[in-house]
Protein backbone atom coordinates (compact mmCIF):
# COMPACT_ATOMS: atom_id res chain seq x y z
CA UNK A 1 0.00 0.00 0.00
CA UNK A 2 1.14 3.47 -0.75
CA UNK A 3 2.76 5.47 2.20
CA UNK A 4 0.05 8.40 2.96
CA UNK A 5 3.18 10.89 3.54
CA UNK A 6 4.30 9.49 -0.20
CA UNK A 7 1.32 10.79 -1.61
CA UNK A 8 0.93 13.68 0.38
CA UNK A 9 4.43 14.70 -0.69
CA UNK A 10 3.99 14.26 -4.55
CA UNK A 11 0.29 16.58 -4.39
CA UNK A 12 2.45 19.41 -2.48
CA UNK A 13 5.69 19.61 -4.45
CA UNK A 14 6.02 19.79 -8.51
CA UNK A 15 9.62 18.83 -7.69
CA UNK A 16 9.05 15.78 -6.25
CA UNK A 17 5.94 14.80 -8.48
CA UNK A 18 8.32 15.43 -11.96
CA UNK A 19 10.91 12.64 -10.41
CA UNK A 20 8.17 10.18 -8.80
CA UNK A 21 5.20 10.38 -11.47
CA UNK A 22 6.55 7.50 -13.49
CA UNK A 23 7.78 5.40 -10.65
CA UNK A 24 6.90 1.50 -10.75
CA UNK A 25 3.64 1.15 -8.08
CA UNK A 26 6.14 -1.69 -6.50
CA UNK A 27 8.92 0.99 -6.01
CA UNK A 28 6.88 3.76 -5.40
CA UNK A 29 5.40 1.91 -1.70
CA UNK A 30 8.78 1.52 -0.90
CA UNK A 31 9.69 5.28 -0.20
CA UNK A 32 10.57 6.07 3.75
CA UNK A 33 11.07 9.40 5.03
CA UNK A 34 13.66 10.77 7.37
CA UNK A 35 14.10 13.86 9.14
CA UNK A 36 17.11 15.03 10.63
CA UNK A 37 18.00 18.29 12.77
CA UNK A 38 20.31 20.84 11.87
CA UNK A 39 24.06 19.98 11.97
CA UNK A 40 23.19 16.26 11.60
CA UNK A 41 26.08 14.29 9.18
CA UNK A 42 23.67 12.13 7.14
CA UNK A 43 26.81 10.49 4.86
CA UNK A 44 29.56 10.64 5.93
CA UNK A 45 33.05 10.98 3.19
CA UNK A 46 35.14 7.94 2.81
CA UNK A 47 31.69 5.32 3.94
CA UNK A 48 29.35 3.67 2.06
CA UNK A 49 25.68 3.98 1.79
CA UNK A 50 23.38 1.84 0.75
CA UNK A 51 20.41 4.53 -0.34
CA UNK A 52 19.71 6.77 -2.42
CA UNK A 53 17.98 10.31 -0.96
CA UNK A 54 15.82 12.84 -2.26
CA UNK A 55 15.65 16.46 -0.77
CA UNK A 56 12.30 17.18 -0.09
CA UNK A 57 12.38 20.44 2.90
CA UNK A 58 15.52 22.03 3.95
CA UNK A 59 19.32 22.44 2.47
CA UNK A 60 22.05 19.86 2.06
CA UNK A 61 25.41 21.55 2.30
CA UNK A 62 27.58 18.67 0.18
CA UNK A 63 31.25 19.69 1.28
CA UNK A 64 34.53 17.66 0.73
CA UNK A 65 36.45 17.64 4.17
CA UNK A 66 40.36 17.61 3.50
CA UNK A 67 42.88 15.82 5.99
CA UNK A 68 44.54 19.12 7.45
CA UNK A 69 40.34 19.80 8.33
CA UNK A 70 39.78 22.03 5.43
CA UNK A 71 36.35 22.43 4.06
CA UNK A 72 35.58 23.27 0.76
CA UNK A 73 31.83 23.27 -0.04
CA UNK A 74 30.91 22.24 -3.55
CA UNK A 75 26.90 22.60 -3.83
CA UNK A 76 23.98 23.73 -1.05
CA UNK A 77 20.99 21.07 -2.36
CA UNK A 78 17.57 21.63 -2.16
CA UNK A 79 13.92 20.41 -2.81
CA UNK A 80 14.39 18.18 -5.75
CA UNK A 81 17.68 17.22 -5.85
CA UNK A 82 18.80 13.90 -5.32
CA UNK A 83 21.68 12.52 -2.73
CA UNK A 84 24.02 9.53 -3.61
CA UNK A 85 23.63 8.41 -7.73
CA UNK A 86 26.77 8.73 -8.50
CA UNK A 87 27.70 6.33 -5.47
CA UNK A 88 24.98 3.92 -5.07
CA UNK A 89 25.58 2.34 -8.67
CA UNK A 90 28.60 0.43 -7.47
CA UNK A 91 28.73 0.81 -3.91
CA UNK A 92 31.21 3.36 -3.67
CA UNK A 93 32.18 5.49 -1.00
CA UNK A 94 30.84 8.88 -0.97
CA UNK A 95 33.28 11.14 -2.28
CA UNK A 96 31.31 14.13 0.05
CA UNK A 97 30.30 14.66 3.19
CA UNK A 98 26.11 15.37 3.35
CA UNK A 99 24.67 17.65 6.40
CA UNK A 100 22.01 19.51 7.31
CA UNK A 101 22.37 23.00 7.26
CA UNK A 102 18.92 23.42 8.65
CA UNK A 103 16.12 21.23 9.57
CA UNK A 104 15.82 18.51 6.83
CA UNK A 105 13.05 16.14 5.34
CA UNK A 106 14.35 13.51 3.22
CA UNK A 107 12.84 10.24 1.23
CA UNK A 108 14.66 7.27 0.76
CA UNK A 109 15.03 4.07 -0.97
CA UNK A 110 17.63 0.97 -0.96
CA UNK A 111 20.02 0.29 -3.70
CA UNK A 112 18.41 -2.35 -4.64
CA UNK A 113 15.08 -0.45 -5.62
CA UNK A 114 17.15 1.88 -7.01
CA UNK A 115 18.62 0.32 -10.00
CA UNK A 116 15.31 -1.33 -10.07
CA UNK A 117 13.38 1.82 -10.95
CA UNK A 118 16.02 2.84 -13.12
CA UNK A 119 15.25 -0.79 -15.02
CA UNK A 120 11.52 -0.25 -15.33
CA UNK A 121 10.88 3.90 -15.82
CA UNK A 122 12.84 5.38 -18.73
CA UNK A 123 11.59 8.90 -17.65
CA UNK A 124 13.35 8.51 -14.66
CA UNK A 125 16.40 7.76 -16.34
CA UNK A 126 16.25 10.61 -18.24
CA UNK A 127 15.42 12.74 -16.22
CA UNK A 128 18.25 11.45 -13.47
CA UNK A 129 20.94 11.49 -17.13
CA UNK A 130 20.41 15.32 -17.19
CA UNK A 131 20.81 15.97 -13.86
CA UNK A 132 24.08 14.47 -13.76
CA UNK A 133 24.86 16.13 -16.46
CA UNK A 134 24.38 19.25 -15.07
CA UNK A 135 26.02 18.19 -11.84
CA UNK A 136 29.10 17.86 -13.81
CA UNK A 137 28.74 20.85 -15.48
CA UNK A 138 28.29 23.07 -12.67
CA UNK A 139 31.22 21.05 -11.11
CA UNK A 140 33.25 21.60 -13.82
CA UNK A 141 32.51 25.10 -14.55
CA UNK A 142 33.76 25.54 -10.25
CA UNK A 143 36.87 24.16 -10.32
CA UNK A 144 37.81 25.49 -13.54
CA UNK A 145 36.81 29.15 -12.24
CA UNK A 146 38.68 28.19 -8.91
CA UNK A 147 41.42 27.20 -10.40
CA UNK A 148 42.11 29.96 -13.15
CA UNK A 149 40.95 32.84 -11.71
CA UNK A 150 41.93 34.88 -9.09
CA UNK A 151 40.37 35.10 -5.53
CA UNK A 152 39.92 39.07 -6.33
CA UNK A 153 37.72 38.26 -8.92
CA UNK A 154 35.70 35.53 -7.67
CA UNK A 155 34.86 37.34 -4.93
CA UNK A 156 33.58 40.31 -7.19
CA UNK A 157 31.51 37.74 -9.19
CA UNK A 158 30.03 36.57 -5.93
CA UNK A 159 28.86 40.03 -4.20
CA UNK A 160 27.56 40.64 -8.38
CA UNK A 161 25.50 37.59 -8.48
CA UNK A 162 24.04 39.35 -4.97
CA UNK A 163 23.43 42.56 -6.31
CA UNK A 164 22.79 42.22 -10.03
CA UNK A 165 19.16 43.08 -10.87
CA UNK A 166 18.50 44.50 -7.20
CA UNK A 167 17.64 48.60 -8.16
CA UNK A 168 19.81 50.69 -6.18
CA UNK A 169 17.69 54.02 -6.06
CA UNK A 170 20.87 55.95 -5.41
CA UNK A 171 21.36 53.74 -1.97
CA UNK A 172 23.60 51.33 -0.95
CA UNK A 173 22.77 47.61 -1.12
CA UNK A 174 23.56 45.69 1.86
CA UNK A 175 24.73 42.00 1.32
CA UNK A 176 24.75 39.70 4.02
CA UNK A 177 27.89 38.02 3.78
CA UNK A 178 28.93 34.95 6.09
CA UNK A 179 33.19 34.85 5.43
CA UNK A 180 33.50 31.83 7.29
CA UNK A 181 30.90 29.75 4.55
CA UNK A 182 32.14 31.67 1.82
CA UNK A 183 35.94 30.36 2.12
CA UNK A 184 34.67 26.48 2.39
CA UNK A 185 33.04 27.50 -0.74
CA UNK A 186 35.65 28.87 -2.59
CA UNK A 187 38.61 26.88 -0.83
CA UNK A 188 40.25 29.88 0.75
CA UNK A 189 41.21 31.26 4.33
CA UNK A 190 39.10 33.76 6.00
CA UNK A 191 42.39 35.62 6.06
CA UNK A 192 42.47 35.72 2.47
CA UNK A 193 38.75 36.78 1.91
CA UNK A 194 39.37 39.89 4.28
CA UNK A 195 42.10 41.08 2.42
CA UNK A 196 40.09 41.13 -0.74
CA UNK A 197 36.96 42.94 1.04
CA UNK A 198 40.04 45.75 2.17
CA UNK A 199 41.05 46.27 -0.99
CA UNK A 200 37.70 46.50 -2.49
CA UNK A 201 37.28 48.79 0.64
CA UNK A 202 40.29 51.00 0.36
CA UNK A 203 38.89 51.60 -3.87
CA UNK A 204 35.56 52.70 -2.17
CA UNK A 205 33.70 49.97 -4.00
CA UNK A 206 32.36 48.46 -0.48
CA UNK A 207 31.80 49.68 3.41
CA UNK A 208 32.06 46.71 5.79
CA UNK A 209 30.03 46.01 8.91
CA UNK A 210 30.99 42.73 10.95
CA UNK A 211 27.98 40.77 9.33
CA UNK A 212 27.09 42.82 6.15
CA UNK A 213 29.03 45.19 3.63
CA UNK A 214 27.35 47.55 1.66
CA UNK A 215 28.02 48.05 -2.56
CA UNK A 216 28.47 51.29 -2.74
CA UNK A 217 29.15 51.65 -6.78
CA UNK A 218 27.78 48.68 -8.59
CA UNK A 219 29.69 49.67 -11.68
CA UNK A 220 32.54 50.14 -10.43
CA UNK A 221 32.21 46.56 -8.90
CA UNK A 222 31.29 45.61 -12.79
CA UNK A 223 34.32 47.14 -13.85
CA UNK A 224 36.54 45.46 -11.16
CA UNK A 225 35.25 42.04 -11.88
CA UNK A 226 35.71 41.98 -15.57
CA UNK A 227 39.75 43.63 -15.55
CA UNK A 228 40.17 41.29 -13.06
CA UNK A 229 39.35 37.98 -14.89
CA UNK A 230 42.31 38.82 -17.30
CA UNK A 231 45.13 39.13 -14.27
Amino acid sequence: MLHPETQEVMERYPEIYEILKHCPYEVLREWEFYQYEQGTLICQQGEVQERLFIVVEGLLDIYILAENGRKYTQAVYRRGDIVGELEIFEGKPFVSNVEALTKIKLIGLPRDLFLKWIELDHHFTLYLLRKVTRLFYDLSQKAGEDKLYSLYHRICRHLLSHVEGRRQNGEEIRVVMDKQKLSQQLAVTPRSINRVLQELKQKGILELDSHTLRVKDIEKLRKEEKLSKYD
